[in-house]
């Protein structure tokens, strides 16, 4: 039954990007759909197309579906559609090409944020491109996507409440139990440094004695770390926060190994808390090291943070995605339902099998 939910909503998601805003079809009718006073047919052509564009997305994804098996849901699908928009028209519910744009900004800034960087608007039409299609297809999903949840607020707004999708303990404690292997703190250390990248040789020579001595000076307490990192630390990152670059994990050495080379990585796991390092030589400069805090691998209970750098409890966390799920799926029975609803409103005609 998941397995048939989940086709279900694909081949939903993947029929309302084209189809809810498109033109009325031409051709030998697939099924003819009465609703409010207004006739919408669809074509048997528009069906097809849309049947091969979820064959061609299984495809893109490995697996293979056979067209003939989801054509009716494909359809239904279809169907779902016009009606959902032309309900929400009909109730008053509509959205602006403002509301449009700030979707699209806002798309814009979740890419951003898992990127960890900023994108430009090239970039992101060129993977919208590569992704959807146009940016105008794009715009044409997020306001039929919109306007579905708005009008699902309209019609069935009492049983999306957050009361209804909130986890219960016992659910908690199952999922707990159930992911408890997974649920582990690697071993981390929190590092801060002090930094001088590579320059001409010249001062590239000078620099790994400036360094040197300062490691000589911190050892005998003639210098301050914090004083030192003001003074030599030459990452503006971290100049102004005692030279804190924050968690590094045991189990996520490739960006270290890439970026700054196994020394670095090694080093930073074997120093004690609150020692310092030699001078480091990495690909980018060199490094002086201080562990601030070294936390060991730990399997997690309930109450523990689920890292160290963020003080979210696992309990939680856990919460969250029990949460997200129960609402997604009262989402989806709602929806289910305001399509049954719509379609009691409704003469639908199918002329193909």
């Amino acid at each position: 039954m998941q397995t048939k939910r989940f086709i279900a909503l694909l081949i939903s998601m993947i029929v309302s990007m084209t189809c809810i805003f498109a033109a009325v079809p031409i051709g030998k009718p697939a099924a003819i759909v009465k609703f409010n006073g207004q006739t919408y047919p669809i074509s048997e052509t528009d069906l097809n197309n849309q049947v091969n564009n979820v064959v061609a997305m299984y495809k893109a994804q490995g697996q293979t579906i056979d067209a003939a098996s989801i054509k009716k849901q494909v359809l239904d699908s279809m169907i779902d559609n016009i009606l959902l928009e032309k309900g929400a028209a009909r109730d008053g519910v509509s959205i602006s090409d403002t509301q449009v744009s700030q979707l699209v900004m806002q798309q814009k800034y979740l890419i951003e944020q898992q990127a960890g960087r900023t994108i430009s608007d090239d970039e992101f039409n060129q993977l919208i491109l590569q992704q959807v299609g146009s940016m105008d297809d794009y715009k044409d999903y997020l306001k039929s996507q919109a306007l579905i949840n708005q009008y699902l607020m309209l019609k069935k707004g009492s049983s999306l409440t957050a009361d209804k999708a909130m986890a219960t303990e016992n659910e908690i404690q199952s999922y707990y139990r159930a992911n408890k292997s997974s649920l582990v703190n690697p071993e981390c250390v929190n590092i801060a440094q002090i930094f001088i990248p590579f320059k001409d040789n010249a001062s590239n020579t000078k620099n790994e004695q400036t360094l040197n001595q300062v490691v000589s000076d911190l050892r005998l307490n003639k210098l301050t770390w914090n004083d030192a990192v003001k003074k030599y630390n030459q990452d503006v990152s971290n100049k102004n926060i005692d030279g804190d670059i924050g968690w590094l994990t045991q189990d996520d050495p490739q960006n270290i190994k890439t970026i700054l080379g196994m020394n670095y990585f090694d080093t930073a796991f074997n120093l004690e808390v609150n020692k310092i390092s030699d001078v480091i030589t990495s690909a980018q400069g060199y490094h002086i090291l201080k562990i601030k805090d070294h936390v060991d691998t730990k399997l997690l209970t309930l109450d523990d943070p689920i890292s160290p750098a963020d003080k979210t409890t696992v309990r939680e966390y856990i919460s969250q995605i029990l949460s997200n799920q129960k609402a997604q799926t009262l989402a989806s029975n709602a929806l289910i339902e305001l399509s049954k609803d719509l379609r009691k409103e409704a003469t639908i005609s199918y002329f193909t099998k």
